[in-house]
């Protein structure tokens, strides 16, 4: 998703310049809680304890508790923070994806600047998404069209997956998902329509999906869950459920699929829990949240603001922390709090 940066406004004039670890610092701002802050929020990553926000508006980091109480807000140019744009947990790590501008290591639980990585030898030129699978980081880098694989722990450099002369395997790579057995990684390209599964160990290509008769017109998220690859297909309004196992089509789940509508304008955000998968249709003046039984492709509720207390607005990441579903809305910088299992509101935060 490409966001429109804009002015902070008049919370700039609350901005307390605290450092990190208690060490005084003029360049590194910290807005203490209790005061929200979003900005134009386009990504969310969980530990266990906590949710951390992405607001691409203004550069900066929100950290919050489950309950969503802010415990920090977090911004500077000493962070590295230049338009974040996805955000992935390994451990004690937190890693950062700038839009244009390579990706950043923090500590996942202060904030703390650890390292940053902008090599353009790495493919580190527009990274789109991050995944962690087995201990190391995964980068889909729309800039460079491939994927760059990290230790997570270190930043140390494993491998370059890229495209070939005779393979174009990936075209603006903007979505990575993996299972929960890892070994694989499944990587949704929208330019080209394709959907690639590559090994972790090796970095080989195992599956290219491409053909038009699988629904894949501009995949846009990807989510796997009981042994099924779901891709959402801005391009075609839909869903489509792969095989992970071979890859092979079982079904694709339309607006008129199942006599029900689940409400897909332009889907792109996924996340799978609990059994469950969830989409975001972020485009229009009814976006919608829906949740997916992958076992049959029902759609068990889907959430909008016309007929519900939501207020969606381009929702733009999920995630789940306990048992609650967290939606960041790009549009209206707010991050809706909800019952993952119910869809029940639980709090609108702003």
């Amino acid at each position: 998703m490409h966001v429109t940066p804009r002015r902070a406004g008049a919370l700039a004039a609350l901005v307390a310049t605290i450092g990190l670890g208690g060490t005084t610092s003029a360049a590194v701002a910290r807005i203490a809680p209790p005061l929200p802050h979003f900005d134009a929020p386009s990504a969310l990553a969980a530990t266990a304890t906590s949710l951390w926000v992405a607001n691409a508006a203004n550069s900066s980091l929100t950290l919050l508790s489950p309950t969503g109480t802010v415990r920090a807000v977090l911004k500077g140019a000493p962070l590295g923070i230049t338009t974040p744009i996805a955000l992935a947990v390994a451990g004690p790590h937190l890693w950062v994806a700038n839009a244009s501008s390579g990706i950043v290591e923090l500590n996942a639980t202060s904030g703390a600047l650890v390292r940053k990585l902008t090599a353009p030898s790495d493919h580190l030129i527009a990274p789109r998404s991050l995944v962690v699978s087995s201990g190391n980081l995964w980068v889909a880098d729309s800039g460079a069209n491939a994927l760059t694989e990290l230790n997570a722990s270190s930043g140390a450099l494993i491998r370059i997956v890229a495209n070939t002369a005779t393979q174009v395997r990936f075209d603006d790579p903007v979505a990575m998902a993996t299972p929960s057995i890892p070994g694989t990684l499944w990587v949704a390209s929208e330019a080209n329509g394709e959907v690639t599964e590559v090994s972790t160990s090796t970095g080989a290509v195992l599956k290219t999906i491409t053909t038009p008769a699988d629904g894949l017109m501009q995949p846009s998220g990807i989510a796997l869950s009981g042994g099924s690859v779901f891709v959402a297909d801005a391009g075609g309004n839909q869903l489509t459920e792969l095989s992970a196992a071979t890859g092979a089509l079982i079904q694709i789940i339309t607006n008129s699929s199942l006599n029900q509508n689940y409400g897909f304008n332009a889907p792109g955000p996924m996340t799978a829990w609990g059994g469950f998968v969830y989409v975001a249709s972020p485009p229009g003046s009814s976006p919608m949240v829906t949740q997916l039984d992958p076992g049959t492709g029902n759609g068990n509720w889907m959430m909008c603001n016309t007929n519900y207390a939501f207020h969606f607005s381009g929702p733009s990441a999920l995630q789940v922390l306990g048992q609650n579903l967290f939606v960041a809305n790009a549009s209206n910088n707010t991050v809706t709090e909800m019952n993952a299992t119910t869809g029940v509101l639980v709090q609108d935060l702003s």
